[in-house]
């Protein structure tokens, strides 16, 4: 890795680190999903253990997808495109990179809160665990959902126009 710029291979080592510990807390995730809710499913039937889980499962696939593809994906676009990408673009790239890190650890986080929320309530109604997330605020979740999943499109989105555009730079001097 030492042929490539140092701000390259800071964002290469942060990809692939970020890519590593999230696919390992993606495992992770699976497990707790299905050991934690054993407890509170008993009794339950198989149509309502399905309800009363289906936060949780989701949470296993999203933490792969945005912990592991698409930061590697990002690192495939940046190592396609790096003889055309200035420094100060590469700058931009690790600080979007860094927020992308943030906003997706956010949005697993309230993703993994919602699911235990309803595993743990299992048996009450779905409309009073709802209610109860957040303090009871849709004020505060709808804040709190709206800028992770925002900052991820920005960061993900800025950062793929940028190697899109050093694509393009390439072209033209071909």
């Amino acid at each position: 890795m030492n042929q490539y710029p140092p701000l390259a291979r800071k964002l290469f080592s942060a990809q692939i680190r970020f890519a590593g510990i999230m696919s390992i807390l993606a495992l992770l995730m699976g497990l707790v999903y299905r050991e934690i809710s054993r407890g509170f499913f008993e009794g339950l039937s198989y149509e309502q253990q399905l309800v009363y889980g289906h936060n949780m499962s989701l949470v296993h696939g999203h933490t792969f997808l945005l912990g592991a593809v698409i930061p590697l994906l990002l690192a495939v676009m940046t190592l396609l495109t790096l003889p055309n990408l200035p420094e100060k673009r590469l700058k931009n790239m690790n600080l979007r990179f860094t927020a992308y890190m943030i906003a997706a650890g956010v949005a697993l986080a309230l993703m993994v809160y919602k699911g235990l929320a309803f595993i743990i309530g299992a048996g009450q109604p779905l409309e009073v665990i709802d209610a109860s997330l957040f303090f009871g605020s849709g004020l505060l979740r709808a804040i709190l959902f709206g800028l992770s999943h925002v900052t991820i499109f920005w960061a993900v989105g800025e950062y793929a126009v940028g190697a899109i555009r050093a694509a393009g730079a390439g072209s033209q001097k071909a």
